[in-house]
């Protein structure tokens, strides 16, 4: 079984039971941490994916790892299959990180652990995000630009937004329409507790939409077609 003193000693730095000394707190601490630092296994990290309009909405998601646990009756381990629910919130981004502290893997002798989620967007046509700003691309014939009638966009929570151009568009024109961007995260890139973020979204400040357009231009020109194009430039 060993000497007990000794046992005693290591975790409180004396053999003396019924000493009260700040010294021997002071060694307890020092040596726990230690035991903590040496057996605490590693976070887990899992990377979530996500759509655009999931950072634009917020939504739940599921995660499924492994997660290694203790078995109470003695020092041994399993490893079983774990599922969690995780609150993406609108404003998130790949920059955001959630972390579980006590979620992840088990050891003996030290703290559990932590779940560590990482976010990462999958690509959607026609729009870009670049900080809280999206910026959508808008593809239109000749005969459209010339003509510079009213583009809708459709928005990421159903709806539509409409850009009037005020000059016959071109490759290098952007719109830029106001607070119809990405809602705006309420924490910095590292969330410890999602239920801090329980403000509407829709009354979050929010970036802009930007609106570029790719103009496609005709191979071959039709004679209706360059009767359209010369009363737009006409007009214009």
């Amino acid at each position: 079984m060993g000497n007990h003193y000794k046992v005693f000693e290591k975790f409180f730095g004396t053999t003396n039971p019924l000493i009260e000394e700040s010294v021997a707190a002071a060694a307890q601490v020092v040596d726990l941490e230690h035991i903590n630092t040496k057996n605490r296994e590693d976070d887990i990290i899992v990377t979530l994916e996500c759509e655009l309009y999931e950072f634009y909405n917020g939504s739940v998601k599921e995660v499924n790892y492994a997660r290694q646990q203790m078995l109470s009756s003695t020092n041994g381990s399993v490893v079983n299959a774990e599922r969690f629910q995780v609150t993406i919130l609108p404003g998130y981004s790949e920059e955001t990180k959630l972390v579980f502290e006590g979620r992840g893997h088990e050891a003996f002798g030290a703290h559990t652990s932590n779940l560590v989620i990482c976010l990462k967007q999958k690509p959607l046509a026609n729009f870009v995000r670049k900080g809280d700003d999206l910026v959508y691309t808008h593809t239109l014939s000749l005969v459209d630009a010339l003509q510079m009638q009213p583009v809708g966009v459709d928005t990421l929570d159903n709806r539509k937004v409409f850009v009037a151009p005020s000059d016959v568009i071109t490759p290098q024109m952007e719109l830029k329409v106001a607070g119809e961007g990405m809602p705006r995260a309420l924490t910095g890139d590292v969330v410890n507790d999602t239920t801090t973020q329980l403000q509407v979204a829709a009354d979050r400040p929010r970036g802009d939409l930007i609106v570029k357009f790719n103009i496609v231009f005709p191979k071959r020109v039709q004679y209706e077609h360059k009767q359209e194009i010369i009363e737009a430039l006409r007009a214009n």
